[in-house]
């Protein structure tokens, strides 16, 4: 942790005291320079993710209890919008038949005879 220091002064800037407390000293502010582990929680979830794991399973391990609070870590990428354009042009080059939306995909089972 290393202390906020004024743009223009140079000068330590100290947090606002909170009201509720005994003891209003003033506290330096302060701000972490560096790496830690919780970086590491991002990084996590999309290769989970990314590795086709459900993204259920990848709460239950990354220990997010909430779909909310999941998302804001399994962000999405341009290149995570490339490779689903990607599966969908190889799925839609795939199909046979006609626009109904009732055709079968060529890797579905051999057609009744």
């Amino acid at each position: 942790m290393e202390p906020v220091t004024d743009v223009e002064t140079g000068e330590v800037v100290y947090a606002k005291p909170q009201p509720d407390r005994k003891n209003p000293k003033p506290k330096v502010k302060t701000v972490y320079q560096g790496f830690i582990f919780h970086d590491l929680r991002r990084s996590g979830v999309r290769n989970l993710v990314r590795a086709g794991v459900r993204e259920r399973v990848a709460m239950e391990i990354s220990g997010h209890r909430t779909r909310s609070v999941f998302e804001r870590y399994n962000i999405v990428s341009p290149s995570d919008v490339q490779e689903a354009a990607r599966k969908l042009a190889i799925f839609h080059d795939g199909k046979i038949g006609d626009i109904s939306g009732t055709e079968e995909h060529q890797d579905a089972a051999a057609p009744p005879q």
